[in-house]
């Protein structure tokens, strides 16, 4: 994860810097809306969006079980335990 983050975050930022100073130097578009555009593609190009994501839909999940009355016990999958 850490290689694959060494490049991937140093790209992300680069394109999103890229798009913001691009289209309004050289083509002479108005600075807002690529200001947002670049905002948007750091927020999507986030990894962090990927890992908190599954713990985030997990808890939700578990609160909208016990909101209806369903009772979850542990967090282990229904493999069998080792050790």
């Amino acid at each position: 994860m850490e290689k694959f983050a060494r490049i991937y975050t140093p790209a992300v930022m680069v394109l999103s810097l890229a798009v913001l100073l691009i289209p309004p130097l050289l083509f002479g578009s108005p600075w807002t809306p690529w200001l947002y555009r670049s905002l948007v593609l750091l927020v999507i190009g986030c990894p962090c969006a990927l890992v908190i994501s599954t713990p985030v839909t997990v808890v939700a999940a578990l609160a909208a079980a016990a909101k209806n009355g369903v009772l979850l016990k542990g967090g282990l999958s229904s493999r069998r335990r080792r050790g």
